[in-house]
């Protein structure tokens, strides 16, 4: 599986990079940014984020909201983390909660990371066979599917932004 090079991914669809407090804020040609929380300082209580592609994006960074928040990435930071976009970053469990609530069945052994479009789309990662699998949930559908990277979601998510 693909690693997560999502600072990148940022910087090849922004207009505009600059670096404000504790953010990366990316500016995109159709005005919307994302910003990106690098992890370059110290903080307690941090969650375990697994291994593979997801465990390398969180050794790197503290989470990320992508498109106004339209993609937001949960923080390993226990508790959450409030961020420029005017809201908290969910941590892992919060992000398991929410998506419970609103109906989404979830096995135990899965790790929400990233929530889409207001909770319409969850993702999630695990360890399967050994091997790191990414799934896609479906709120209204009530199906999943796997799906081969992140970079799928971002170029979906751009496309529909973008249109």
């Amino acid at each position: 599986m693909k690693a997560f090079d999502l600072e990148s991914w940022l910087r090849a669809h922004s207009t505009k990079e600059e670096r404000v407090g504790a953010e990366l804020i990316f500016t995109h040609s159709n005005g919307e940014t994302s910003l990106l929380l690098p992890r370059d300082s110290w903080r307690d209580n941090l969650l375990p984020s697994g291994s593979g592609p997801l465990g390398s994006f969180y050794q790197e960074y503290f989470g990320a909201s992508v498109g106004n928040a339209q993609l937001t990435f949960a923080t390993n930071v226990e508790g959450g983390l409030p961020v420029s976009h005017g809201f908290r970053l969910s941590d892992f469990e919060q992000m398991a909660s929410q998506a419970r609530d609103l109906g989404i069945d979830l096995p135990e052994s899965e790790l929400v990371f990233l929530a889409e479009a207001a909770w319409m789309f969850v993702y999630t990662a695990s360890m399967q066979g050994g091997k790191p699998v990414l799934r896609e949930y479906d709120r209204d559908f009530r199906t999943s599917r796997v799906i081969q990277s992140l970079d799928e979601v971002l170029e979906g998510w751009w496309k529909i932004a973008n249109d």
